[in-house]
């Protein structure tokens, strides 16, 4: 028997023609919806364009992609003509250099894995994915919902077990719960990912976690603060609970007040990394007060997004690249 849930994925649109197949992909925009489906219905003519036989054959075929492509770069709306002129480019790049554009695109979900997405908006990370996906060279999946049907059957429920909601009964709420879940699976497939022998494994185990994180790391409120901190806090190298203690009053002075929420995120972190023993209790805490900005997670952005952005970028300038994680 068919489910509601099933049915509604039946219905999704699977042609990138469709504008509504970029919707379930995180564009909530009708216009930029349009303008992506068209690219493909551009594409599409011009390939079929370069077989034909004759020059009339050709001109035929490729008029209605030219009009296409006219239609967005004279758009009325700057920011359409500006989309449209990024994911051009973006695509002469894949075709161009796809080794080298396969390796920023590695680089930068590693880095937005991290909570660093400030190196390119939001439209020209979809545009990257968009191209990447033109070109052949992946797919381009659905944005994944935190707290949709599908998430919910992936994640275990045991209260014994890091990567359930259930597991974490000191949590503020719901959100708190499932944000905590979903960065303890982050963590453990970052665990499994290290311990890879080819870069086709590598990049699956990244592109798991970052369709994991996305929906954390593009939030604007604490709990994407409080992922970024609890990753920086996860990378570290800590020969005893006195230095991960040190290296959590260290971001801790960045605080005004006292934070339970960056508390509670510590403990976590160092639950997961076995430098803290696990919890023994399942009482609540006070909630306390929401936490305030962290000026440390921003400074630890800017320092992280410094020249991740595809724009400008070659192969000698990635050569220089210090992200640690791409080197393997």
């Amino acid at each position: 028997m068919t489910t509601p849930d099933q049915s509604s994925q039946d219905n999704r649109p699977t042609d990138p023609t469709d504008p509504r197949y970029y919707a379930a992909r995180g564009v909530t925009n009708e216009l930029e919806q349009q303008m992506r489906a068209d690219a493909v219905k551009a594409e599409r003519l011009l390939e079929e364009a370069r077989h034909a036989g004759e020059l009339r054959e050709y001109i035929k075929i490729a008029e209605p992609a030219e009009e296409i492509d006219r239609k967005w770069a004279n758009h009325d709306s700057a920011a359409a003509q500006a989309d449209w002129a990024y994911l051009n480019d973006a695509r002469h790049d894949w075709s161009r250099a796809p080794g080298t554009m396969e390796r920023l695109y590695e680089q930068v979900i590693i880095d937005r894995v991290d909570g660093v997405t400030d190196g390119m908006s939001p439209a020209e990370w979809r545009s990257q994915r968009q191209a990447r996906e033109m070109a052949g060279h992946g797919d381009w999946p659905e944005m994944r919902g935190p707290y949709s049907v599908e998430a919910r059957r992936s994640r275990p429920t045991s209260v014994a077990d890091p990567a359930s909601p259930n597991h974490y009964t000191d949590a503020a709420d719901w959100t708190e719960q499932v944000m905590r879940a979903d960065f303890a699976r982050v963590y453990r497939l970052d665990r499994e990912r290290n311990q890879t022998y080819t870069d086709s494994e590598y990049v699956r185990l990244t592109e798991q976690m970052h369709d994991i994180s996305e929906p954390w790391v593009t939030r604007s409120d604490e709990l994407g603060e409080t992922w970024r901190d609890m990753r920086w806090l996860s990378c570290g190298s800590y020969g005893s609970r006195g230095e991960y203690a040190d290296a959590v009053e260290r971001m801790e002075q960045y605080r005004r007040d006292e934070d339970p929420l960056f508390t509670r995120s510590a403990n976590q972190v160092g639950e997961l990394t076995g430098i803290v023993r696990p919890r023994r209790s399942t009482a609540a805490r006070p909630r306390g007060e929401m936490p305030v900005s962290s000026a440390f997670a921003a400074a630890r952005t800017a320092e992280l997004a410094h020249g991740n952005a595809f724009s400008g970028l070659s192969a000698n300038a990635f050569a220089t690249s210090e992200r640690k994680g791409l080197a393997r």
